[in-house]
């Protein structure tokens, strides 16, 4: 899995999975003010976020990943542009509604794939991909690949701009933050197990020379809302990865941030040239 697949395919995340349902047993009023603030937040038709994926390896190497990512065209014709810092490289991601366009700012970097559509860009050669497939695997480059993992696809397949549905949350706890409340939201394994596979950016193109990793269940779910609108979305969540051909695990801790900008306030934005793709 190379780290130019990995971006080129993250904005599936943008149009998959919506939750939606009621029958949480108490907590009935906390979850209310929780749906009510994503709503009121989300229930635009353009937006402003800035993420961040924070994520180390045991303890000892440790990447960052921050980006900016604009969308509009809720309830239109989707296009987005996303900025990505990841491990000091710039990455330009952004979607004319028709097409997603990645460049990663290398050599032969740039690349374009249909919206919705998977696998290997359309001018990405076959043997090129084949020969990154090939390549030893290192930890830290993968740690470096999974930093990549929010991009406007991810961020929307997760459901993580859906209030998960009320059946689907065990409990919620509060506490009082500067200027708001945060809500901790423990869910249901079901719904757990459909995080996880969003966590693993898994597009089916799995091979002899991929990595082993597993997400532990102990997903964190946190939202912080001030004056009823959502000014922060947190996972915290634990992964295992075994390098092919080896029996060791390294454990790896990871933190996905999402914080609107003027959140429920509208955003313009001209996307680029796509001169070059």
């Amino acid at each position: 899995m190379s780290k130019k697949l990995t971006v080129s395919i993250i904005f599936l995340i943008l149009f998959g999975m919506f939750i939606t349902g009621c029958g949480l047993i108490g907590g009935v009023k906390d979850y209310k003010t929780y749906s009510d603030a994503f709503k009121k937040t989300f229930g635009v038709d353009s937006m402003e976020l800035n993420t961040s994926v924070k994520a180390s390896f045991d303890g000892e190497s440790e990447i960052s990943s921050t980006g900016t990512f604009k969308f509009k065209g809720m309830k239109s014709t989707p296009q987005f542009i996303n900025t990505m810092i990841i491990g000091g490289s710039t990455v330009t991601q952004f979607c004319d509604g028709e097409t997603v366009y990645t460049d990663d700012g290398t050599p032969n970097g740039k690349n374009k794939t249909p919206l919705g559509g998977g696998g290997t860009p359309e001018n990405k050669q076959p043997q090129e991909q084949q020969q990154k497939q090939e390549s030893a695997f290192s930890y830290d480059s993968y740690l470096s690949e999974f930093s990549s993992l929010i991009d406007a696809g991810k961020i929307k397949e997760m459901g993580s701009l859906e209030p998960v549905g009320e059946e689907f949350v065990v409990s919620i706890e509060t506490k009082d933050v500067s200027g708001g409340k945060q809500f901790d939201v423990v869910l249901l394994p079901s719904i757990v197990s459909k995080l996880k596979s969003k966590f693993l950016n898994d597009n089916g193109s799995s091979n002899a020379n991929s990595p082993t990793v597993v997400v532990d269940d102990n997903i964190i779910y946190s939202v912080i809302i001030k004056d009823g609108y959502v000014t922060q979305i947190t996972f915290n969540f634990k992964l295992s990865v075994t390098a092919p051909g080896s029996d060791e695990a390294k454990k790896a801790t990871v933190d996905l941030t999402l914080t609107p900008v003027n959140p429920g306030q509208a955003v313009s934005f001209d996307l680029p040239s796509t001169e070059g793709f």
